[in-house]
């Protein structure tokens, strides 16, 4: 008695979610790049990239001087804006090299308070979100860490203003 088995076709791999997912045995998921271009998650503020689960708070507030003339009109003679008012909220964590396990991250608090706050100057910043709105600097105003008990995350807050490039007067 014969019996002929059929060989088997591979199928062919499967979409899903931007991934390629391949049937079992048949290689390699491929991942797709990540577009650099629209990344608002990757915050690079004087040099030292945040935490990437950053929340960034951003106040926009105009300048209207109006008056009211004589039949009760208002009449509106100048619309400018304030500089934008930038908040970033995170939590910075840190894992031991040796142990995994966390600890408390006093190096890249001292990292953050020696290259962002100590110095009186203007902070770049490097983000998608905000530099496609036009904002690339800034002037830190408060960093407020706050520990919590028993816990080995600190969350952080960094506040401040922006600062436009040949608008600003800066004087220290």
């Amino acid at each position: 008695m014969n019996i002929y088995l059929k060989k088997q076709q591979p199928e062919p791999p499967i979409n899903y979610a931007g991934y390629i997912l391949p049937i079992s045995g048949m290689g390699k998921t491929i991942k797709p790049e990540i577009d650099l271009s629209n990344y608002p998650s990757l915050v690079n503020l004087g040099g030292i990239v945040l935490p990437p689960d950053v929340a960034i708070y951003l106040d926009a507030e105009k300048i209207i001087a109006g008056s009211k003339i004589l039949d009760g009109v208002y009449v509106t003679e100048h619309v400018g804006r304030k500089p934008y008012e930038i908040e970033f909220e995170m939590v910075i964590r840190t894992q031991d090299v040796y142990t995994r396990e966390y600890i408390f991250p006093q190096k890249e608090l001292e990292n953050i308070w020696n290259k962002i706050w100590t110095p009186n100057s203007v902070v770049s910043i490097q983000n998608t979100y905000l530099n496609g709105l036009g904002i690339e600097e800034m002037i830190i105003e408060k960093v407020t860490p706050t520990t919590i008990r028993g816990s080995k995350n600190l969350p952080l807050r960094i506040k401040g203003i922006e600062n436009v490039k040949g608008l600003s007067l800066i004087i220290t």
